[in-house]
């Protein structure tokens, strides 16, 4: 099976649907709520130093999105949380999509979103 590409081609802020969209080089896109991303944050001030992710709920909204190297980005949010930097490996491994999911790309995750984020998710990504 070939690795999954975690270079975007395109990054795309949907500001009217609180989404943030990458489309990766291997063609795949991803498709995020904004809420799913801070609430995964990776900043040491949302996860800690253990290394397990968890999920902060937080109703902040997107400011701004800066690039960080050829890596990532750092996503500001407007309760001035900026801390976290999502490099690419990071948001590819959280693609939310049912395809990914399906091939166990996100198996931590089923522990990690309390339920009615799950129900959220699953609303947010139906057609």
């Amino acid at each position: 099976m070939m690795q999954p590409s975690c270079t975007p081609a395109q990054v795309t802020i949907r500001a009217a649907a609180e989404a943030f969209v990458i489309r990766w080089e291997d063609g795949h896109t991803s498709l995020y709520p904004l809420w799913y991303l801070r609430g995964l944050c990776p900043c040491a001030s949302c996860q800690g130093h253990g290394g397990e992710v968890g999920f902060v709920e937080d109703a902040a909204r997107l400011g701004e999105v800066d690039e960080v190297g050829n890596y990532g980005l750092r996503l500001v949010w407007n309760d001035t949380h900026k801390t976290g930097i999502y490099d690419f490996n990071y948001l590819r491994a959280l693609c939310p999509c049912r395809g990914c999911r399906a091939q166990g790309k996100q198996a931590h995750l089923a522990s990690v979103l309390p339920p009615k984020y799950s129900l959220a998710l699953e609303a947010f990504l139906s057609p």
